[in-house]
């Protein structure tokens, strides 16, 4: 991710936009946090509750890989599929320590 042409897109200096994602990934891992109890409770609402967050939030900051994967998760929660919300789960917990490590750096 290039912090510089997303804060230019946010129309942000870079320290915000730093500070902003900081903020998102923090709140991205209560989600997951939330989406994995979710899950062990086979709660399809709470997964798609939870998902749709996610998605709304990585939406906003035109992180699209994240949103993507939030959004076959709470699809797939509101249609009562959970069969792929762990695999899911994963991939998007891979996604935020990647953005996590670039925004350090």
């Amino acid at each position: 991710m290039d912090i510089h042409t997303l804060a230019e897109r946010l129309d942000l200096d870079e320290a915000s936009c730093r500070d902003l994602l900081e903020l998102f990934v923090r709140e991205s891992r209560k989600d997951l946090k939330r989406l994995r109890a979710a899950l062990a409770a086979a709660d399809c609402g709470g997964v798609a509750e939870a998902a749709h967050s996610l998605r709304g939030a990585a939406g906003n900051l035109d992180l699209k890989e994240i949103m993507l994967l939030a959004d076959k998760m709470e699809s797939g929660a509101r249609s009562g599929s959970l069969e792929k919300s762990a695999g899911l789960i994963r991939q998007l917990t891979v996604s935020l320590d990647n953005l996590a490590g670039e925004i350090a750096s």
